[in-house]
């Protein structure tokens, strides 16, 4: 009966632990899930508000892999006027117009080198040419450094100063070609009249 009572013991002892390791494990296994589960919500929470964030905006946010377009928002396809289908998978350098093309900083020209802001002009699908803003910043994406770019349209504002650098330097030639006396009339600091300011 020793040997008997001994062994069952033994036995009990033994299905204690393994109970004890089990519940241990499923603890451990509980509460990497649970990590998991929160991780991934917010992970999930992460992309909804980049997702509504850009499907959104008026700036257009580009996100490119060696200079492949992997994603582009709404306002990129109405700057552009292709589709996201159309966009996706195209080279960054299909949109520069070919006279800009030296103009922008590669958008993924090293694996350090950090591209800079830019205004060049795009060709849109129709072949009419818009003047962007360029700005981009290296991102890490599913494991590998992409390149995540927002660019806006400013051709309104390049066409304003295109067109004050013309009006100034024809005012400019007017003024220094005129055979009559002229002068500036204008304000000094106090309000009052200052009737030959430097031109």
């Amino acid at each position: 009966y020793r040997g008997m009572a001994l062994l069952f013991t033994i036995f009990t002892v033994m299905m204690f632990i393994m109970v004890f390791r089990t519940n241990r494990q499923f603890a451990t296994y509980t509460l990497l899930k649970l990590r998991n589960d929160a991780l991934m919500g917010k992970l999930n929470e992460s992309e909804y508000l980049f997702r509504t964030l850009t499907e959104r905006s008026s700036m257009g946010v580009l996100l490119m892999d060696h200079g492949r377009v992997l994603y582009a928002n709404p306002a990129v396809e109405s700057l552009t006027g292709y589709g996201s289908g159309e966009l996706a998978g195209r080279s960054f350098w299909d949109f520069v117009d070919p006279a800009d093309r030296g103009t922008p900083a590669p958008p993924a020209s090293g694996p350090d080198k950090e591209a800079e802001r830019a205004e060049f002009r795009i060709r849109r699908k129709d072949g009419s040419l818009r003047w962007i803003e360029y700005v981009p910043a290296r991102v890490d994406f599913q494991g590998r450094k992409v390149i995540l770019g927002a660019c806006s349209d400013i051709t309104d504002k390049v066409l304003v100063r295109q067109a004050r650098l013309e009006n100034e330097e024809r005012y400019r030639i007017l003024f220094e070609t005129a055979s009559d006396a002229m002068y500036v009339v204008g304000l000094d600091g106090q309000g009052g009249l200052d009737l030959f300011r430097d031109v």
